[in-house]
């Protein structure tokens, strides 16, 4: 076996490791000149109905997500959350600090105006609904510790996030 293959270090850090030359004997692992790596690691996410919460003063919109997810790194394959518009914002711009020069998918822009507007919620579900599929579906943004922060951290948890860790690297390592 010649080439690139990905390394995943129990789902938290993902490189590439060059493989020159691999002899296996007949029944090591299966067929000869078989290599078993594994199942890949996936996520499912549902950007789901919005909810208006807070205040006349502080109003805001959350959308209830929910995660299937086979990476070992989460406490639980199957996981529901509320996050709102500045915790998607926060995301973003963690991973466009952590990957300079790569093309993070975008998300909807911020609007002050009808942004209680049902037509205008909905389209902007859609489009942080595109924005996660994006995100997920990429090995190297998949994998980053801010991921498993928006993903498992409770509200209040992802407003310390939002505090305490505005830049960085954002990569799990070892």
């Amino acid at each position: 076996f010649k080439g690139e293959a990905p390394l995943n270090v129990k789902g938290y850090k993902l490189s590439v490791v060059r493989i020159h030359s691999i002899d296996l004997e007949e029944g090591a692992l299966g067929n000869k000149n078989t290599l078993v790596v594994g199942v890949p690691k996936t996520f499912q996410v549902t950007v789901g109905k919005p909810h208006t919460v807070g205040s006349i003063l502080n109003k805001h919109t959350e959308y209830t997500i929910t995660v299937k997810t086979s990476m070992e790194n989460y406490p639980d394959s199957n996981l529901k959350i509320d996050r709102r518009y500045s915790d998607f914002e926060w995301l973003y711009n963690r991973l466009a600090r952590a990957f300079p020069g790569r093309v993070i998918p975008p998300i909807p822009e911020k609007q002050s105006r009808n942004r209680f507007d049902k037509d205008f919620v909905e389209g902007r579900r859609l489009a942080l609904q595109k924005f996660l599929d994006e995100v997920t579906q990429d090995p190297t943004f998949a994998v980053t510790y801010d991921v498993q922060v928006f993903f498992t951290a409770s509200t209040e948890g992802m407003e310390a996030a939002r505090s305490i860790m505005p830049f960085g690297d954002g990569v799990l390592s070892d």
